[in-house]
C-alpha cells in the first residue's frame, strides 16, 4: 500500500528560518518517498523548492537524505520517477553550496550519462538526462575545481548529444508528451550550453557538430523540421540577449561609477571652495582686528 503523506501545515511556507526549511524538506521527502506517485507530486515539489529554497539552508543530514533520494529516483526502473528525479536534480544542484554539490556530483553525474547513452531508454530520456548534465556542469563552472572536476564528461555527453542529432528520424518517434521536434530542440540547445561551460570540447568536434545541426535544422519533417528551427533560433536569440544584457549591466555600472567619481570631483571641489572662502574670511578679519588694534 502506498504511503499516506501528511498534508503540510498552512503557515509553513510563511515561517522563515532554518527549522521551517528542514520541516519542508522533511515533507518533500514524504512528497517524493513512492517511485510510482513521486511523477504526481512532481509540479507541486518544484514550485515549492524554487519558491522557499530549501535546499540551501537546510541542515547537512535532511539535505543528505534528499540528495541521495534523487539518486535512487535516476536510477529507479519507473520511467516517470526517472524523469522526475531528473526536473529534482536540476534545481536542487542551484541550491548546493560546493561541499554539498561535490559530494553528490558524482554519482548524478554518471547516472545522467549512462541515461543519456541508452538508446534503450528512449529519445526522451535521452536528451532530458543529456541537459540535466549540461546544467550540472553549469554548476560547477561557479567553482575552479569544481569545474576541472566535472569536465571529464563533457566529451562523452557531446558524443550523446551528436549521437542524438544525427539521428533526427528517430528523435521523430519520441514520447507523445515530449514530441520529437522538443527532442531535437533540447539537444541544439544542450549543445549551445554545453560550448559555453566546456569550449574546447565542442571546438575539438567542430565539423561533426555542424553537420548533426545542419541536419537538424534542414531535415523534411514539415512542422516539427519548422519547430525545431524555430526552438534552435529562440535558443541562439536567448544566448545573444543574456550577452546584451550582461553588457548592458556593465555599462550601467561603468556610468554609475563614472557618475560617483563626478559626484567626489564636485563634491571635492565645493569642500576646496568652502576652505578657500573660510581661509579669506578669516584673512580679512585678521586684519580689520589689526587695523583696530593700531
Amino acid at each position: 500500500a502506498a504511503t499516506r503523506v501528511q498534508p503540510r501545515p498552512k503557515n509553513l511556507l510563511a515561517s522563515p528560518g532554518l527549522t521551517t526549511m528542514v520541516l519542508i524538506l522533511e515533507f518533500l521527502l514524504a512528497d517524493v518517498a513512492q517511485d510510482d506517485a513521486v511523477a504526481a507530486a512532481l509540479p507541486a515539489t518544484l514550485r515549492l523548492l524554487r519558491r522557499r529554497r530549501p535546499v540551501e539552508v537546510a541542515s547537512t543530514p535532511v539535505r543528505s537524505r534528499w540528495c541521495g533520494r534523487l539518486t535512487e529516483l535516476l536510477r529507479s526502473d519507473c520511467a516517470s520517477a526517472r524523469h522526475a528525479g531528473i526536473a529534482l536534480v536540476v534545481e536542487t544542484a542551484t541550491q548546493l553550496d560546493e561541499a554539498a554539490f561535490a559530494a553528490h556530483r558524482e554519482p548524478w553525474a554518471v547516472t545522467l550519462l549512462s541515461l543519456s547513452t541508452q538508446r534503450s531508454g528512449g529519445d526522451a530520456i535521452r536528451s532530458a538526462s543529456a541537459a540535466a548534465l549540461t546544467e550540472l556542469l553549469a554548476v560547477a563552472s561557479r567553482w575552479p575545481v569544481q569545474r576541472r572536476d566535472a569536465a571529464v564528461h563533457a566529451p562523452r555527453l557531446l558524443g550523446a548529444l551528436l549521437s542524438m542529432a544525427e539521428r533526427p528520424s528517430a528523435s521523430a518517434t519520441a514520447d507523445a508528451d515530449v514530441g520529437g521536434c522538443s527532442v531535437e530542440a533540447e539537444v541544439v540547445t544542450s549543445t549551445l550550453k554545453l560550448a559555453r561551460v566546456a569550449p574546447h570540447c565542442v571546438r575539438a568536434q567542430r565539423s561533426r557538430l555542424a553537420s548533426a545541426v545542419t541536419q537538424i535544422l534542414l531535415q523534411p519533417t514539415g512542422g516539427a523540421g519548422a519547430a525545431a528551427e524555430a526552438r534552435a533560433a529562440a535558443a541562439i536569440d536567448g544566448e545573444k540577449a543574456q550577452a546584451q544584457r550582461a553588457q548592458a549591466e556593465a555599462d550601467a555600472a561603468a556610468k554609475a561609477q563614472l557618475a560617483e567619481s563626478k559626484g567626489l570631483c564636485e563634491s571635492a571641489r565645493s569642500s576646496a571652495a568652502r576652505l578657500v572662502a573660510t581661509a579669506e574670511e578669516d584673512e580679512a578679519k585678521a586684519g580689520v582686528d589689526e587695523a583696530a588694534a593700531a
